[in-house]
């Protein structure tokens, strides 16, 4: 009687187990899609921010020097500085409307628009009520996010403009989301679409300036709008309809999460994303709609119930043959050597059995031969941060491991037939009456790699091969909490190159990437290891180093003396301006930043080829 209780209780338990695992496969495939959807929002939003700050970084100077001289002048001065305005970025910006580029404004420090090119006959009028605008001029701050005002919503840029020191105003560019619905599309190959709702649309967009058409459509007695790029992707797909109507559909849209919902469509399980987007200051505004196509969820539940049904089939069998130990062996041997993972069977000390997998993996004919060489598989683990260990402060691996039963533990070891260390991931399973552990070891080695090079492609920039400003951001906000917290010291070092459209406009964009290259090189061989050293865009980079200014300034000046006497190809001589400021305790990111911004404006204002330091 207590076999077949035993083997009720291992069945229910096996049940569980990989029902456990289904659902989990499932939300953690829906995290990676809502993610994914996320980071393509993200990428296409960039991608355009680093032309945007590559503009910036040519022009902005230009545009500053026109509202510096126009702050001063009288109407008719004004008009011809509008007029120069217009000459020198008009091409510009026709050329980037072919590219979905819905409007670029040049704004003064009062928050009046001194020239509007999407809609110059509106130009002088005062943009205070935006909080764009407001809070631009009010900071001098860098901005993005999409905002909805008169002419609809967009995704704006805007920078702050310095004319021989001073604030003078800034400028901005709108984009429409169906730029970056292409981009996203492009980069990623899903179908997305936008929602907003109708009251965050009505309330702010003007009947007489309204450029776009929008689509008024009920979901659960609540009230949303497409505009017209939407809803002519809308109207195509009658899968887009169907869901629509839908109770789940209705509920993704109530929620401030994002949601997946899994569809029937063709036969096939496919899953559309909805993710909640906010405006440049936190409010909910809409969502971005994705189908990201076929759902592996009946895939999921095949495994779930292959696996279950073959661990059931194997503890059927050792059940059944219990008391038939020959006929044990037999069917337990083809059932292990039928599969392509290592699996092991072993109380800790000793390999009691493996399947042929693991004996090839390791050079052994079987289990005899092994035994003659060694005694337990954890003889085979290799040293490494985060991976199992044979023994860890006085811990044996099998105790740790069931100690730990719900920690995701990974082994490291050598592949004699490859000649190369394999990762792998450790499952288990704790038979008590007997007290052994069955063992699978699924090779990760490859995933792990695709995991790392993702990684890598977000954190570091592809053309100097050092970290982005992503990552950069990411390491200036840690070191900001630990001086708050700790006390510590850092300074914050910008440099650029100066002169650096003449190397393009000379030798072209290739020598222009090997330059940016080559000094991220030389820059890199004379830092230390702990200092993080970033593209901030264009031609502009960042260093952060944890010493005091007085340090910061030395290395600053060494690093300007190494580019001034280093040697490039094609005879080209370079020399950069620096800015370096010093933490203090009431900074935030955007202060230091803005502060070590300006510093380095000034030494270009100063002739460039120097240092400028402030606390």
């Amino acid at each position: 009687m207590k076999y077949i209780v035993f083997f009720l209780a291992y069945s229910l338990g096996i049940a569980l187990y990989f029902y456990n695992d289904y659902r989990l496969s499932l939300e953690k495939y829906h995290a990676n899609v809502i993610q994914n959807v996320q980071n393509a929002y993200e990428a296409a939003i960039n991608t355009y921010e680093f032309a945007n700050d590559t503009f910036h970084a040519v022009y902005g100077d230009t545009i500053a020097r026109i509202l510096f001289e126009a702050s001063s002048g009288d109407k008719a001065q004004q008009k011809e500085l509008q007029e120069e305005l217009k000459r020198s970025f008009i091409d510009f910006y026709n050329l980037k409307r072919q590219e979905l580029f819905e409007g670029m404004s040049v704004i003064d420090k009062n928050k009046k628009v001194f020239y509007r090119f999407h809609d110059p006959k509106f130009s002088s009028d005062t943009l205070s009520w935006r909080p764009m605008v407001a809070r631009g001029v009010q900071n001098f701050l860098y901005q993005k996010g999409l905002e909805i005002d008169d002419y609809g919503e967009a995704y704006r840029f805007s920078y702050p403009l310095f004319w021989d020191g001073r604030y003078v105003g800034m400028y901005e560019y709108a984009l429409s989301l169906e730029a970056i619905v292409q981009q996203m599309e492009k980069m990623y190959g899903d179908r997305y679409m936008f929602i907003f709702d109708k009251d965050a649309i009505e309330s702010k967009i003007s009947t007489l300036k309204m450029q776009k058409e929008y689509k008024h459509f009920s979901i659960a007695e609540k009230h949303y709008v497409m505009n017209n790029d939407s809803l002519k992707e809308f109207k195509s797909c009658g899968v887009y309809r169907e869901l629509a109507a839908t109770r789940a559909f209705a509920e993704a849209l109530d929620s401030l999460e994002p949601s997946v919902i899994d569809y029937r469509y063709e036969h096939l399980t496919n899953a559309l994303v909805i993710v909640p987007v906010k405006e440049l200051y936190g409010t909910k505004a809409g969502y971005i709609v994705a189908d990201v196509g076929e759902n592996p969820k009946p895939l999921y539940l095949q495994r779930a119930l292959f696996d279950g049904f073959l661990l059931f089939f194997v503890g059927g069998v050792v059940f059944y043959f219990y008391r038939r130990m020959f006929k044990q062996q037999l069917y337990v041997r083809n059932l292990l050597d039928s599969q392509h993972q290592m699996l092991v069977i072993t109380d800790g000390e000793q390999l009691q059995d493996a399947n042929r997998t693991f004996f090839r993996f390791f050079g052994y004919k079987d289990i005899r031969a092994f035994k003659k060489d060694h005694n337990c598989v954890c003889d085979f683990f290799l040293e490494g941060d985060g991976y199992l260990q044979k023994e860890k402060n006085g811990v044996s691996w099998y105790d740790f491991i069931h100690d730990n039963p719900y920690q995701k533990q990974r082994v490291k070891m050598y592949d004699k037939l490859l000649g190369e260390e394999r990762i792998f991931e450790v499952s288990f399973e704790f038979f008590e009456e007997t007290h052994r552990t069955f063992l699978s070891f699924r090779d990760v080695t490859e995933q792990l790699l695709r995991e790392q090079e993702l990684e890598n492609k977000a954190n570091f920039d592809k053309l100097t091969s050092i970290y982005n400003r992503q990552k950069f951001d990411f390491f200036l906000e840690k070191e900001i909490k630990k001086a708050q917290r700790y006390g510590s010291v850092f300074s914050l070092i910008m440099f650029d190159i100066d002169h650096f459209k003449k190397i393009n406009d000379t030798y072209g964009h290739d020598v222009g990437d090997y330059v940016l290259g080559e000094i991220a090189r030389v820059v890199k061989e004379h830092t230390r290891d702990v200092d993080i050293f970033a593209r901030w865009g264009g031609e502009e980079f960042m260093i952060i180093t944890n010493t005091p200014l007085e340090q910061a300034e030395n290395l600053a000046q060494k690093l300007r003396v190494l580019i001034q006497n280093h040697s490039f190809n094609y005879g080209i001589r370079l020399t950069c301006s620096f800015g370096v400021t010093q933490f203090a305790a009431e900074d935030s990111e955007k202060t230091i930043a803005k502060r070590v911004d300006t510093l380095l404006y000034s030494a270009k204002n100063h002739g460039r080829n120097c240092v400028r330091t402030q606390l």
